[in-house]
C-alpha cells in the first residue's frame, strides 16, 4: 500500500526525470512484503550461455534515488529498481519508453534491453524451489567461507572442535 512518503517519491521521479514510473511497477512494489525474495532467474537471451541473472532484491520506492546516486557511472536517463545478481542492476530507460535494461557494473559502457515493459519483466523471471544438502552428518569437506558472510549468516554454521 502506497503512504505519502511513496507519493512523494514518485512526485520527485516524476520531476527530475521528466516521466513517471511505470504503473504496473509502483503496483508491484507497493504490494510488496518485507519477505525475501524466493530464489529465482531469469535469461537474457543476448548474452547466451552467460546471460542467467537473478532479481536479489527490488529497490524500494524510498531508496532508488539514494541508490541511483550511490552508483558511480550511472546514466542519468536509467533509474534503478532492482538489484541483480553480481552487482548488476536491473533499469528503466527513461529515453527508450521506460524499457527494461540491464545496467553492468563491469562494463559502464555496456547496457542490454531485457523487455519492453515491467509486467514481461516479471514473466520471464522463474522462481525456483533450491534443494539445500543435509551437512549435519558432517560429511562434507573444508571450504573457505568470506568472514563477512559468516559472521552475517552466523546461524548457519555449525562449528566442530579440530582434534
Amino acid at each position: 500500500m502506497m503512504n505519502e512518503s511513496d507519493v512523494s517519491v514518485l512526485q520527485r521521479i516524476k520531476t527530475l526525470f521528466g516521466c513517471a514510473l511505470p504503473t504496473p511497477f509502483i503496483e508491484y512494489i507497493t504490494g510488496q512484503t518485507d519477505e525475501p525474495l524466493k530464489p529465482n532467474f531469469l535469461q537474457i537471451e543476448s548474452l547466451g550461455a552467460f546471460g542467467e541473472y537473478s532479481v536479489d532484491e527490488f529497490i524500494p520506492l524510498n531508496q532508488i534515488l539514494e541508490r541511483k546516486s550511490r552508483i558511480e557511472g550511472f546514466d542519468s536517463d536509467y533509474i534503478p529498481f532492482a538489484a541483480a545478481s553480481g552487482g548488476d542492476v536491473f533499469v528503466f530507460n527513461t529515453s527508450d519508453a521506460m524499457r527494461v535494461y540491464l545496467w553492468s557494473h563491469e562494463n559502464l559502457f555496456q547496457r542490454l534491453k531485457v523487455c519492453d515493459t515491467f509486467g514481461s519483466f516479471l514473466e520471464v523471471i522463474k522462481f525456483e524451489e533450491i534443494a539445500i544438502p543435509d551437512c549435519s552428518s558432517g560429511s562434507s569437506s573444508k571450504v573457505w567461507v568470506d568472514p563477512e558472510f559468516r559472521e552475517k549468516y552466523a546461524s548457519l554454521f555449525v562449528d566442530k572442535k579440530r582434534n
